[in-house]
């Protein structure tokens, strides 16, 4: 049977079936020789919304993005500065300064207190959560 045959059947109504053992998780199996075409078309629906939701769940369970309040910074080779010690820290995944807005984001699962650590030992003033 040729592919475009069994598709026209997938969007027949159920009332048109023939019998429950033609209806395949709501796919029409015209000859049975179609059933592999439905039983494949299943599976690659399934994969694509197991990756939809695993790339949306990844993001609610991603790392927490913080926002930091540093003191000091007043150029690019500052927030450098800040960025080289932040990052070393361990759980944190990346970071952003920002010397204008006095901030520093992380995200990761580093510690408050090896974050203001860092910062210090960098010569800057962390100030806490902004």
């Amino acid at each position: 049977m040729v592919a475009s045959n069994c598709t026209q059947g997938i969007f027949q109504k159920p009332d048109q079936f023939q019998g429950t053992n033609r209806l395949i998780w709501g796919l029409y199996d015209s000859e049975k020789d179609c059933s592999f075409t439905s039983i494949l078309t299943l599976l690659i629906i399934f994969a694509l919304i197991m990756k939809l939701f695993e790339r949306f769940s990844h993001k609610a369970v991603a790392a927490d993005t913080t926002v930091y309040a540093v003191e000091g910074m007043n150029c690019s080779h500052c927030e450098a500065a800040v960025l080289r010690a932040v990052t070393a820290v361990p759980g944190v995944e990346s970071a952003q300064a920002c010397a204008a807005g006095k901030t520093l984001t992380v995200k990761g699962a580093a510690a408050e207190e090896d974050i203001r650590a860092a910062v210090e030992r960098a010569g800057y003033t962390f100030k806490g959560r902004k």
